[in-house]
């Protein structure tokens, strides 16, 4: 998201300068944000209203042109005076206003990352997986290499071991532990004696 309106590198206070259309314009500078003074004042441009004629798709283009050719050149020259002089501004604030109490600082929003709860069922890729590294198995205690293994269910070399790895350590996603069940075993035995000819 564009962030029109920088931080500021002045002091906390209160600052006068003239905008870019000469107006004089009040802001208060808060651990570098600035905004309009008095609360409810508004000497920022405001966004242009829609256009009946204009579809929404159409009016968020031209809402967006105003605010990159508008809007954001325009805080960036009031930014660029109140740093320019902030003390000309503060103390031409000082002789409009007197002194004003600052608001308190905004405290910074602690980004927290959400808590991912586990799933409660397996998704169909770590089925398969599961199903794989089953196969896998059984092949290896029918005394298969890793190479025919891959042949057979049409996996990399790589993926084969991998299974076998997967099987070794923790017991795969949604089987229980040992063998799965007496399907996978049978479809990893069917394979193997289909292609019982292979080389």
């Amino acid at each position: 998201m564009t962030t029109y309106r920088r931080r500021l590198a002045v002091a906390d206070g209160h600052y006068a300068v003239p905008d870019p259309d000469g107006r004089l314009t009040f802001w208060t500078v808060v651990g570098g944000r600035w905004g309009d003074w008095p609360d409810g004042a508004r000497w920022r441009p405001a966004c242009p209203r829609p256009v009946e004629v204009l579809t929404p798709a159409e009016h968020q283009l031209r809402r967006q042109d105003w605010f990159d050719d508008v809007y954001g050149p325009w805080c960036e020259q009031v930014a660029a005076a109140i740093e320019a002089d902030p003390a000309g501004a503060a103390e031409r604030f000082r002789a409009r206003h007197g002194a004003v109490e600052l608001p308190p600082a905004r405290p910074e929003r602690a980004r927290v990352r959400p808590v991912l709860q586990p799933r409660a069922y397996p998704t169909p890729a770590e089925r398969e997986r599961a199903r794989q590294a089953e196969m896998v198995a059984v092949m290896r205690l029918a005394g298969l290499s890793y190479s025919r293994i891959a042949r057979i269910l049409g996996l990399s070399k790589t993926t084969a071991y991998r299974r076998a790895r997967q099987r070794q350590g923790t017991p795969a996603v949604g089987v229980s532990h040992g063998f799965t069940n007496r399907g996978t075993a049978a479809a990893a035995l069917r394979a193997f004696r289909l292609a019982g000819d292979r080389p």
